[in-house]
């Protein structure tokens, strides 16, 4: 009866131990398998070269860095000349937009955008 009592409590033992190291594994392998986040830019900034009210949204042209884009945010009071800045997105392609009546080759529909000047 001690044989099997020793016994028993090897096997469970062993198989606690190979638990233990299969979760560490495990969970090494998982994390090396999911690729690091990367954040892109808290926030950019422009110069407005066009804007239109059209509901709630204003659709707004901006000069970024040299390349000129098209962005859509909530209802802002913007004019040419202006600067604003931005903070997140996400971009659309051909997307048309029924109240300007116009299809847009790329268009960032942004989280908030703000006058600067």
């Amino acid at each position: 009866m001690k044989k099997l009592s020793v016994l028993f409590l090897v096997s469970v033992l062993f198989s606690v131990m190979g638990c233990s190291d299969k979760s560490e594994t495990d969970t090494q392998a998982t994390q090396a398998s999911q690729p690091a986040a990367t954040a892109g830019p808290a926030s950019s900034q422009g110069k407005v070269l066009e804007a239109a009210q059209a509901g709630m949204y204003t659709y707004i042209k901006v000069d970024s860095a040299g390349k000129e884009m098209w962005m859509a945010a909530s209802a802002l009071k913007v004019n040419a000349g202006d600067t604003i800045s931005w903070t997140g997105g996400a971009m659309m392609r051909n997307f048309t937009s029924k109240s300007m009546r116009k299809t847009y080759d790329e268009i960032l529909f942004v989280d908030k955008a703000t006058v600067v000047n």
